[in-house]
């Protein structure tokens, strides 16, 4: 036997009695506190945690943060144990997606008030672009603290309203994406594209959780996006579009999760061709489009007056338009309509301050609706 294997044969040092292995459960609760003892190695798989503290990891799941003591050697790898609280897995949690919103997302906590008690609220999470680089941002965790910050004070609007009927609209471009504007784009995004949908899956899902339960009713609205279009390096591919498909994705979980713990409805465009989704609020019909197909920012009026006139579109019924796609929050009435630009949220477009020496801070858009108009219309900063 060599010098190394001796030494990794060792004894094992005792830890703390708090880290000595062991698992309490309340039965009443279905909830407790376990550690794995002493282990050679990190650990951080949540199965593996349980299994090590004797738990079974098909019934139940780690909530909160894991601790850990650690005892240092110099002549063998160092020795960890783990602590940790863990609750049962109901039975109508028994799909992988539902325990993961269950467990992973917490709601943001509302930090500041607002007024206009009982109004039906719109709120629009507009460019996100996740895994974009850009001269606003040090990296994906400081945006992500900064949408956090920013819902938190949107929380505390709602909280405050209690509104009868909540909107939470995704108005396009949730991610960057790798070929949106082929062949050079993946050059400067910092997550890969997996990892820039599973951040957009629970960012939504995180706002849904956040302000959904001070509402009558909650109504989620997603439209296609010239970013969330699936492509390749020729250009795009067929009509799926990525941002609808997290949004259903969302919508699965939260069926499958609690169907009756909100009152939710999802809404998308009537069809794979459309890009626009309509959302009746309070009598008013509501629509939101990424905005992309206009061309210009100043073209959005006459844009919206085209698709009006069109037999095959509802346009004509709205009386409010929200779009995004142009990174320029504003507000404008044309023709009898309330147009709402939606603020973005990406980590700034140094091309296109380049281009046109416009830029804006990260926000999100939040406004009431009363008598079929916009009031109380803010862009909300972290």
């Amino acid at each position: 036997m060599s010098l190394t294997d001796r030494l990794n044969d060792a004894p094992l040092p005792t830890p703390p009695t708090k880290y000595q292995k062991h698992s309490e459960l309340d039965y009443e609760t279905g909830k407790g506190e376990a550690a794995t003892g002493a282990v050679r190695g990190r650990v951080s798989d949540e199965r593996t945690l349980l299994q090590l503290a004797g738990i079974d990891p098909d019934a139940f799941r780690i909530v909160g943060k894991t601790s850990q003591w650690t005892k240092t050697h110099h002549d063998r790898e160092d020795t960890y144990s783990f602590f940790f609280q863990f609750e049962r897995i109901t039975p109508d949690e028994e799909s992988p997606g539902a325990a993961w919103l269950a467990s992973l997302i917490r709601p943001a906590k509302p930090i500041k008030p607002a007024k206009t008690p009982g109004l039906p609220m719109v709120v629009c999470l507009a460019d996100g672009q996740l895994g974009k680089d850009g001269p606003d941002s040090t990296g994906p965790g400081d945006l992500d603290n900064r949408y956090k910050q920013a819902l938190a004070k949107v929380a505390w609007k709602v909280k405050q309203q209690r509104p009868s009927v909540l909107v939470i609209a995704d108005n396009g471009d949730p991610v960057e994406g790798i070929t949106s504007s082929a062949p050079n784009q993946i050059a400067t995004n910092t997550m890969e594209f997996p990892e820039q949908l599973q951040a957009w899956q629970r960012r939504l899902t995180e706002a849904i959780l956040t302000l959904a339960p001070y509402a009558g009713e909650t109504h989620v609205a997603a439209v296609p996006s010239n970013h969330g279009e699936v492509r390749n390096a020729m250009g795009k591919v067929g009509y799926a579009d990525h941002g609808i498909g997290i949004a259903k994705t969302v919508e699965e979980s939260f069926n499958l999760l609690a169907p009756n713990r909100f009152n939710l409805t999802f809404h998308y465009p009537p069809t794979k061709y459309d890009v626009i989704t309509y959302v009746t609020v309070d009598n008013t019909v509501v629509a939101f489009t990424h905005g992309h197909h206009a061309g210009t920012y100043d073209r959005i009026p006459q844009w919206v007056a085209n698709q009006a006139a069109s037999t095959r579109s509802p346009m004509a019924d709205a009386r409010i338009v929200c779009h995004g796609h142009f990174h320029q929050p504003g507000y404008r009435e044309s023709r009898g309509r309330a147009i709402v630009s939606c603020s973005m949220f990406d980590a700034g477009s140094a091309w296109f301050e380049n281009k046109t020496g416009e830029h804006s801070k990260p926000s999100i858009t939040t406004f009431t609706v009363k008598d079929s108009g916009v009031y109380a219309l803010e862009f909300v900063e972290p």
